[in-house]
């Protein structure tokens, strides 16, 4: 029996744009009965969005990790997987004590960043700094933060904002501590949107032969399933994946990775079976 899920969803609790009142408006509108917000790297939104949703729609707990870079095959370049995680306690200690760790991580690398272009002579305060998605601060924020206020600014300054995305990455989860973080408090571990990845926190497109290289290594270290109904994938793109995770033993989950900006704002995946 067909029904409408998205396990993938991101308010204004991380990069989206939405709050959960105006997420659970468009999960009513859309008919969806299963969801889970999957803000990046806090579970601040889940309690929220299970009190909001009441008995119309089932709220799985939902996170989306943003993974530090590393490597997965011996000739392959290192890239940031993005790891779901899902059905996990999102009240367990050593979870929010992590990523508690992390977000204070994050504001101690801008605020080093805002310091050494102020010592560069273009005095910012990250404070004074506007965000572009939700209430997660990019690199890209700084570069044009610092190109409105100082527009003869010397290459030199921007190359500096840069180098930052190895220290940011640094701040960032592995992979192997972010799928333990959720086996341990009960949850199942999701490759989020596995043809796309990140490096130095730009997009790349994966081809099939580097999943298919990275995924015996993603198994080892514990990996359940592929996000492999993604609303962006073609259908061929779906069933391929569909297929990998058939002949792997592993879970599949569909979602629309809705931030309700530009691009970002369909919600809802039509699959036939349950989710989870």
């Amino acid at each position: 029996m067909g029904q409408k899920v998205d396990l993938h969803i991101h308010s204004l609790y991380s990069d989206g744009r939405c709050r959960i009142p105006e997420i659970m408006q468009i999960i009513k509108k859309e008919a969806i009965s299963v969801f889970a917000i999957t803000d990046h790297d806090t579970v601040d939104g889940i309690q929220e969005a299970r009190d909001a949703a009441g008995s119309s729609a089932k709220c799985i707990a939902g996170i989306e990790f943003t993974c530090r870079e590393q490597r997965f095959s011996a000739s392959g370049n290192a890239f940031s997987i993005h790891l779901l995680g899902y059905g996990f306690d999102p009240e367990n200690i050593k979870l929010r004590a992590r990523l508690d760790k992390r977000k204070h991580g994050v504001t101690e690398a801008f605020d080093r960043l805002c310091k050494e272009i102020t010592q560069m002579g273009y005095k910012i305060r990250r404070e004074d700094v506007p965000i572009s998605c939700g209430i997660v601060m990019q690199l890209c924020d700084v570069e044009a933060y610092v190109r409105q206020l100082y527009p003869l600014a010397p290459e030199e300054v921007y190359g500096r904002i840069e180098e930052y995305a190895t220290y940011l990455d640094q701040v960032n989860i592995s992979v192997r501590e972010a799928m333990g973080l959720i086996h341990d408090a009960g949850g199942k571990t999701v490759w989020a949107h596995p043809f796309c990845t990140y490096q130095r926190f730009h997009k790349i497109r994966m081809s099939r032969e580097e999943i298919l290289d990275a995924l015996p290594q993603m198994k080892e270290t514990g990996l359940d399933g592929l996000e492999a109904d993604y609303l962006d994938f073609t259908e061929e793109e779906r069933g391929w994946l569909r297929d990998v995770a058939s002949r792997n033993g592993l879970i599949t989950t569909a979602g629309s990775d809705f931030h309700g900006s530009p691009g970002r704002s369909r919600m809802g995946v039509d699959i036939k079976g349950d989710q989870l």
